[in-house]
């Protein structure tokens, strides 16, 4: 059974690969990002999806879910409970980059803590600006257009599938 985890090893190979090149050009170009988010549980995943939705989204998804034949999935999202907090995302559990070990979340540190700006300069640098370049340039896709820590595969093959598939999988992966 999978983990959440910050560790790039728990990656897939080729995006592992990739994003240590990227990490590398980042330092050297003076830009320190640190991954803290790599694998992503469907349950984790469910709680940050659920943030600022209303029940009628929630009740929503859940049916959708189960008519598309993701039970388990459903289960997990309902499991997830309330939570509050601004929007973090679209994709609901198992649809994340994250569950499929095909994306990673970096932090700009500046001096030794976390940047979230994605217009501050530092040394006519912005660290997410020159990520993502560099992501892009070594063929990765950005995350969402307000989402600057988030870079991903460009491919993800589980989610080209039946979503009985998809949770099936899921289930899996990541079921205790």
């Amino acid at each position: 059974m999978l983990k959440d985890s910050r560790s790039l090893d728990s990656l897939i190979h080729t995006l592992r690969v990739q994003v240590v090149i990227v990490l590398e050009e980042c330092a050297s170009a003076g830009v320190i990002m640190v991954p803290y988010r790599c694998a992503g549980s469907p349950q984790t995943q469910a709680k940050l999806w659920r943030q600022s939705r209303t029940t009628k989204e929630i009740v929503q998804a859940l049916t959708l879910l189960r008519d598309r034949g993701a039970p388990w999935l459903a289960d997990v999202l309902e499991a997830a409970g309330p939570q509050y907090g601004r929007k973090v995302t679209d994709a609901m559990p198992g649809f994340s980059r994250h569950n499929w070990l095909s994306a990673v979340d970096c932090y700009w540190d500046v001096d030794g803590r976390a940047e979230w700006s994605s217009k501050r300069m530092v040394n006519g640098l912005n660290g997410y600006q020159l990520y993502r370049t560099i992501a892009i340039k070594r063929g990765l896709a950005r995350g969402p257009l307000n989402d600057f820590p988030h870079i991903q595969s460009l491919i993800t093959p589980g989610l080209a599938r039946p979503w009985s598939s998809i949770d099936a999988d899921m289930k899996g992966m990541w079921s205790e």
